[in-house]
């Protein structure tokens, strides 16, 4: 893996650098440490909640008018704008907790709320214009696997706390991990500034096209004026319309002689009209009548909307509902948030290998047809580590899935709409944080195993629609080789 980073685009060296230093920050700053301090300093968890909702608020505002900016302008001035929020958060972070301000608080999570929704779709545009097409798969589970690795590191400083202090966490203590994590999260920033719209591949492929066609124009050009020996007649009202030639006549002369001479010639055939959408008649073959390839984000989308909402009512408070049925340890807890990235980083390598073989969307299908009978076995199990182990599995195989996904997503789009898209797809998954409170209100009045029996359904709507995007996207098989 160190040797394919070594041989990539420097945009995509800059996205994984900066994939690493922001998320081992952000697992430090933003969650179980920063959960502990906000407890001990309005002894109510409600505070992280309400948090949580200025911080999602936020990007929802923004995330549609960031992700339409960074497709109107250039992405890496998108990124700039970004990384000075994201100093900005990050210094208001430390003087927050430096002077234990709650509002302050407040108002910087808004701010990180701005910087997700200026950063994510920007940094998802450019990474995948910097990649060819059909090459993308693993390049976006590279950046997986290090935001997942990242992502243990916070559970690990829980971990450590609570076994040197158990339950006497001081503030100081955990003010002082806050303000290491701002100061990190802050030097993050730093490859925002780096990025570069124009040394992506895509950007340098079209550039090499247009200009191996000019200096063909112009060596057919140079033969055609170097043989002739060329008159021209002018019209009265100015026009050229007439060419000798030493060996014949042309009453209109050819066309690279009127491209050449006419004030208003264009590059391009006037025969030729491009197909709507810049793809070729046969790129959009029908499936069932009316499903074409133009259909696939939609259908990408929409049904991680609804595999994401049956995830927000069910998976996100699993947790509670073994703190609550089994009372399990704190260090138990804490450890299976360790792992739970660790397998989910690991096995979407595996998915990854896979897909070269069987194609992305077909393995993406059966991995989720898997985690829905892992969710169907959970209604049912009794034992703690049963549970625990059916929720790991229908975890990793849900979430491993992510990377193809969005790959995919990224192959069946223009460049200038990857953002615009990217942007839509992270609010997907923000919004399914208002199917958590339709979680909460099941567990709490009907139980735990009630709630899985009404997310199942949910999950398997989301699996069969994208068993339709198998046939649409068969064509779309990636490389063997890797990288």
């Amino acid at each position: 893996m160190l040797d394919y980073v070594q041989r990539t685009e420097p945009n995509v060296r800059l996205v994984l650098a900066f994939t690493m230093m922001y998320w081992f920050s952000e697992s430090i700053l933003m969650h179980q440490v920063l959960s502990g301090y906000m407890y001990i300093l309005t002894g109510s968890i409600k505070a992280v909640g309400i948090l949580r909702g200025i911080q999602g608020l936020a990007q929802v505002i923004l995330a549609l008018p960031a992700g339409y900016a960074a497709d109107r302008y250039r992405r890496d001035r998108m990124l700039k704008v970004a990384a000075g929020i994201g100093v900005l958060s990050g210094v208001m972070t430390a003087v927050a907790a430096g002077n234990s301000s709650l509002r302050l608080m407040y108002v910087t999570f808004a701010m990180w709320g701005a910087f997700s929704s200026f950063h994510s779709p920007a940094v998802e545009a450019i990474f995948a214009d910097s990649v060819p097409c059909g090459r993308r798969s693993f390049p976006f589970t590279v950046k997986f696997v290090i935001m997942n690795s990242a992502r243990m590191l916070g559970p690990l400083i829980a971990i450590v706390f609570f076994t040197k202090y158990e339950d006497d966490w001081a503030l100081f203590q955990l003010r002082a991990v806050i303000l290491i994590g701002a100061i990190m999260i802050t030097l993050s920033m730093l490859p925002l500034l780096y990025f570069d719209d124009d040394v992506a591949y895509e950007v340098r492929m079209k550039d090499l096209v247009v200009e191996q066609e000019l200096r063909s124009i112009g060596r057919h050009f140079d033969i055609e004026l170097s043989d002739s020996i060329q008159s021209v007649e002018v019209h009265p009202t100015g026009n050229l319309y007439n060419m000798k030639r030493e060996n014949g006549l042309y009453s209109e002369g050819s066309e690279r002689s009127r491209l050449l001479f006419s004030p208003y010639g264009s590059i391009a055939s006037p025969e030729y009209v491009p197909p709507q959408g810049g793809k070729s008649p046969g790129s959009r073959k029908r499936f069932l009548g009316h499903l074409s390839d133009s259909h696939v984000p939609y259908l990408l989308v929409v049904s991680g909307f609804i595999i994401n909402n049956a995830a927000g009512i069910t998976a996100s408070f699993l947790p509670l509902f073994l703190v609550k049925d089994y009372d399990p340890s704190f260090v138990q807890m804490q450890s299976l948030f360790v792992v739970q990235p660790v397998c989910v980083a690991l096995f979407s390598l595996v998915l990854q290998w896979q897909s070269k073989r069987w194609g992305r969307m077909p393995v993406i299908v059966v991995s989720r047809f898997l985690g829905s009978l892992c969710m169907y076995q959970m209604a049912t199990a009794q034992a703690f580590r049963t549970q625990v182990a059916l929720y790991l599995i229908n975890v990793v195989l849900i979430r491993s899935t992510e990377p193809l996904q969005r790959s995919l997503l990224m192959d069946f789009l223009p460049r200038q709409q990857r953002a615009k898209w990217s942007s839509l797809e992270d609010l997907s998954a923000l919004v399914c944080t208002g199917s958590a409170l339709i979680g909460v209100y099941l567990m709490e009045t009907q139980g735990f195993h009630y709630c899985v029996w009404i997310t199942l359904p949910i999950y398997v709507v989301g699996v069969l629609l994208e068993t339709l995007l198998i046939p649409l996207t068969r064509h779309a098989r990636e490389s063997v080789e890797d990288f």
